[in-house]
């Protein structure tokens, strides 16, 4: 396996590179696109057939209603003033770089129903106070929104507790005294540290709402947040950057989190709702048994 570096790569001139590509057909020029090294190294077919197996049990055992499967995962908001394009295989679907952070990091935290239904969603700021952009009026424009601070701005296993204690504990609650929807209750999560919580999911469980992680280094093929809603997120995201060149930090920051909840309110929409199931379906390496477990009763 190749070694990391550390050493600065040289950028080709464009000219060079487009005379490259013309010169080599199986070569092309595309937009890329981010992955961590350990999601592309150990996502197997079998890894993910065994976690559709558990899963169909549960399933079998639950007869969850779509108003009672709930998706949880944080992502991060972050857009660069622009974005690069790689020269890689034609045969390539899409091409993957390391991450290129253009201002502190800042955590989004999104609980998703699959009848489309959602909670508040979590932003956690790496400051112990809210910025000064967080002002009365915008927290009554952006109300399904709730705040809290981390020094690096990630997200702990104290901050995700609380959230799903105090957040997403009494939606599923909500949810279930809705007309139609099932008693038992289907969470799924990744395998992030901040999940190592045995009390937490204990309060889950003592609500007949069942806790299933996915795969580790698998949730990008494999979780409904990431097949469509986050996906239309970040992509929103991108558009229209071009103008934070020329800002301050603090105006890029107030810009950044602007665009970002006006990009998840399209994000979670209902237009996306198909979208999000049907790439589920399609996620466990063409197995249809497993796949359909997690997403036909939607």
């Amino acid at each position: 396996m190749p070694k990391r570096t550390t050493a600065e790569i040289k950028v080709p001139h464009r000219t060079y590179v487009h005379a490259l590509v013309k010169r080599c057909p199986d070569l092309t020029i595309k937009k890329a696109r981010i992955l961590e090294h350990d999601r592309s190294q150990y996502v197997t077919p079998t890894t993910l057939n065994d976690f559709f197996d558990k899963l169909q049990g549960l399933f079998e055992v639950g007869d969850y209603s779509p108003s009672m499967i709930c998706n949880f995962d944080e992502t991060m908001i972050q857009c660069a003033s622009r974005r690069l394009t790689v020269v890689g295989p034609r045969t390539s679907k899409t091409l993957y770089i390391p991450e290129q952070a253009e201002m502190p990091h800042i955590t989004l935290g999104v609980a998703i129903f699959a009848d489309c239904a959602y909670p508040e969603s979590l932003v956690i700021y790496p400051r112990k106070t809210l910025p000064q952009e967080v002002t009365a009026e915008w927290l009554v424009r952006y109300r399904k929104i709730c705040y809290t601070g981390q020094p690096k701005g990630w997200i702990t296993a104290e901050i995700l507790e609380k959230y799903l204690l105090e957040i997403v504990l009494p939606y599923f609650l909500l949810q279930r005294a809705r007309i139609g929807s099932s008693h038992r209750g289907l969470l799924l999560v990744d395998g992030h540290a901040s999940r190592i919580n045995a009390k937490l999911w204990q309060s889950f469980r003592d609500n007949d709402i069942d806790v299933i992680t996915f795969v580790s280094h698998a949730s990008h093929v494999m979780q409904p947040l990431d097949l469509c809603p986050f996906s239309v997120f970040k992509a929103q995201l991108r558009q229209g950057v071009s103008v934070m060149r020329k800002m301050t930090l603090p105006e890029r920051r107030q810009f950044v989190m602007t665009h970002a909840f006006d990009a998840l309110h399209i994000a979670l929409s209902p237009i996306q709702h198909c979208c999000w199931i049907q790439k589920s379906r399609s996620c466990s390496f063409g197995s249809s048994r497993t796949s359909e477990s997690l997403c036909c009763q939607s």
